[in-house]
């Protein structure tokens, strides 16, 4: 096997593990780590094993892989996780600065979050990849003001960032 396929092979995997983490996170709120990450598990072993038959190894070579691929992926759950949540933070902080800057030019905040794509401030609205299919984002406005913007996946029992007015984050499980 050419060592450009097995790095091929290896990102593929972490990104595998980067998008299951943060599905099963915001999702199944509760038990969604627990269930992540025992899935992840099987999913590692599953790819250890076929690793190893590719790359036609000896069986202590084929133990230390599926070790270390299994030591790997559970540190890269969490470093997922992490990223996950700093990904979606970015996000709401991109928008609610396009949402303030809005209120600088016309001196009033947009009654709908759609009329920042509507007056040119944003393109789309960039939701991370493991929210493409089910988040969605929620604008809330008290009286005339700004009150908060949220992302959220959408479901029963999951996970949801907010920004608020003063810049601050806050997460919340429904």
């Amino acid at each position: 096997m050419k060592k450009s396929s097995i790095i091929f092979i290896l990102i593929a995997y972490l990104f595998g593990i980067y998008y299951i983490s943060n599905w099963f996170v915001w999702n199944w709120v509760f038990e969604g780590k627990w269930f992540g990450f025992w899935f992840l598990a099987i999913v590692a072993i599953a790819f250890s094993i076929f690793f190893t038959i590719k790359i036609k190894t000896s069986l202590i070579k084929s133990a230390l892989i599926i070790t270390s691929i299994c030591i790997v992926s559970y540190f890269a759950f969490d470093i997922s996780v992490e990223i996950g949540y700093w990904q979606t933070k970015n996000r709401l902080k991109i928008i609610k600065s396009k949402i303030d800057k809005y209120y600088l030019d016309k001196g009033f905040y947009p009654d709908e979050i759609s009329d920042l794509k509507k007056e040119g401030y944003v393109f789309i609205f960039l939701k991370p990849i493991f929210l493409q299919s089910k988040g969605k984002y929620l604008y809330e406005q008290y009286g005339s003001s700004f009150y908060s913007l949220s992302i959220e996946a959408y479901g029963s029992g999951d996970l949801g960032f907010t920004i608020n007015s003063r810049n601050e984050f806050s997460s919340y499980d429904y």
